[in-house]
């Protein structure tokens, strides 16, 4: 992104994503989108937070992170290009929200320690970007939407692959604890069982 900004060769008329095309002639411009930026306060507030987040997934997610870091980097080019009509976009700003967004609710939604920790370090430090995401708060030329559709595919995403990644841990006293109450419950249906009932008991599944 650098490079390609100090060199001038991220030129608006080949790097923008049109959303008014069809889907193979805006295919280039969900590649090449968030490699393009209007100024230089434009590529540094995208740059800056870009590295930490996604060292922060590589440290996390290690191998499977590539894959996220693909599917979060197209498929916010394509909810962009799907979702709103009659718009023209360049920078990486929705890739950034993805990864926020991302990063924030796969710590609520696996309840791990770690990711949880992580979620409440990215409200400290983004948690101001949420004003990003509504057409009042920010300039008529900046990309509300954009953000909104990269915070929902991170959204998406954390739901899809919570089962990948860091999980809750259980303690050796919570399985201990556990295993006590299992045993108190089959002696309760041994105590039941002894007069020749047959007890059934129904579970819901989650």
């Amino acid at each position: 992104m650098i490079i390609l900004h100090v060199n001038k060769w991220d030129s608006v008329d080949i790097f923008r994503l049109n959303t008014n095309e069809s889907f193979l002639e805006a295919f280039q411009g969900i590649v090449l989108s968030p490699f393009a930026h209007s100024s230089n306060k434009h590529l540094i507030n995208n740059v800056v937070p870009l590295f930490f987040l996604m060292s922060l997934i590589r440290y996390i997610f290690d191998k499977f992170s590539y894959v996220l870091f693909i599917l979060l980097y197209i498929l916010t080019g394509i909810f962009i290009w799907r979702f709103i009509p009659n718009h023209s976009v360049i920078g990486a700003s929705g890739v950034l929200y993805s990864m926020v967004s991302f990063l924030f609710f796969s710590g609520l939604i696996r309840g791990n320690r770690e990711l949880l920790g992580y979620s409440l370090l990215i409200v400290f430090l983004y948690g101001s970007m949420v004003w990003g995401m509504f057409p009042f708060s920010v300039a008529e030329n900046v990309s509300w939407e954009g953000h909104l559709m990269g915070f929902i595919v991170g959204f998406f995403l954390s739901i899809l692959f919570r089962k990948i990644g860091p999980q809750k841990r259980v303690y050796s006293w919570e399985v201990e604890e556990n295993d006590i109450d299992d045993n108190d419950h089959n002696d309760h249906n041994d105590g039941n069982n002894e007069g020749g009932l047959s007890v059934k008991y129904h579970y819901k599944k989650d």
